[in-house]
């Protein structure tokens, strides 16, 4: 336990800036998962306008973009819980 001078409890030192600096490296995992949903979603849309494009890779490419869909979902969901 950490007191003060005044024998109030306090927090350990620093775990205000760790959960901070957790909470930006969420923020910016999250930035660029948006990032990648969107550039999944283009790369489909192009492969949609080409009909010459295999349909194997326009399902990769889906799955792909759904993975990453749940990935945001789940880390916004811990960011809400924590």
């Amino acid at each position: 336990m950490n007191f003060s001078h005044a024998g109030v409890m306090n927090r350990p030192r620093g775990s205000h800036k760790r959960k901070e600096i957790g909470h930006m490296a969420i923020e910016s995992h999250l930035a660029e998962l948006e990032r990648r949903h969107q550039a999944l979603e283009q790369e489909i849309s192009e492969a949609l306008a080409h009909p010459s494009t295999d349909g194997l890779k326009i399902a990769e490419l889906k799955r792909r973009k759904l993975h990453v869909k749940d990935e945001i979902a789940r880390l916004r969901q811990e960011t809400v819980l924590h």
